[in-house]
Parts: structure tokens; sequence; C-alpha cells
């Protein structure tokens, strides 16, 4: 047993300096965090949905994915059940891209500043902003269940 787990530990730190080699580290850091911010997003917001969709707010998602993470998505949360999607494998945009934010506010038929875009990513916050739409850096579900109250999106009573 000593033998195999001494093995083993070497067989782990070879992965990891091939992996940090390759730059393939990094990117599964990358993913272990896209996960992570999936799973926190899934947790905190569902409820946020869940309170938005009884006051009557409208919603709609505009989101950088690619099929596999679509798919993964769907299991921790269905967004489709909260309103449309605009997912930048099916739009041929993704966010930072010019025009992107004109196309997703044209289709949805408001002005951008009647629309309050939620991102965790502050370069797309910024652009959002840019092209006029109020916006808010996702950090975690308390901040922006702050932000909803403070732009009158929910009520105090829905907070209980």
């Amino acid at each position: 047993p000593e033998l195999r787990a001494h093995l083993f530990e070497r067989r782990a730190l070879l992965a990891q300096r091939i992996h940090r080699r390759l730059g393939l580290e990094r990117l599964r850091r990358q993913l272990v965090h896209r996960q992570a911010v999936l799973l926190q997003i899934a947790i905190g917001r569902r409820e946020l949905l869940d309170q938005l969709d009884a006051k009557g707010v409208h919603r709609a998602f505009f989101t950088n994915t690619i099929k596999w993470q679509t798919a993964r998505e769907r299991e921790l949360i269905d967004l489709r059940r909260y309103g449309p999607i605009f997912r930048s494998d099916r739009v041929g945009m993704l966010k930072a891209d010019e025009g992107a934010f004109q196309y997703v506010v044209s289709r949805l038929g408001v002005a951008a500043e009647e629309i309050f875009f939620v991102d965790d990513s502050q370069g797309n916050v910024d652009l959002a902003q840019k092209y006029g739409l109020q916006a808010h850096q996702f950090k975690d579900a308390a901040g922006l269940r702050t932000a909803l109250l403070e732009k009158k999106l929910l009520d105090d009573i829905l907070e209980e």
C-alpha cells in the first residue's frame, strides 16, 4: 500500500508538471471556476428569479457559452423557464463583440436604459453601461438582491 500511494503521488506530481507546461492547469482552474460560478448562480439566482417572477419582472439572459456549458447549466438551473436566452454560440456573437448588446436590446424590444444587466465580469458590465444599459457586477446573491431592492425590482417584503 505504501508503494502504491508513493507511485500515485509521483504520477500526480508528473501530471501537474505536464499540465503546467502545456497551460492545461490554467484551463482546468478556469473550468473549475466556471462550474463554481454556475453553481453559485444556480443556488442564489433561482430564489431571486422566482421572486422577480412573482413580482412580474421580465427577465432575459445573454451568455457567452458553448454547447457543453449549456448542458451543464441546465443540470443546475434551467434558465428557459425564466425568459428568453441569447447564447453566444447561437447568436454568433460574444458579449464583447461589436453590436452584441445592440442586437439583444433590439430583440427584447425595450429601450436600453430600461434594462438592468447583471454579469460576473466587470468588463461586460462596463460594455453594457457603454451601450446605455443599467448594470451590476454579480459577486454573490446577497449583493444582487441588494441591487435589485435599490432598483425597486424586488419588494422588501419578498426579502423576509
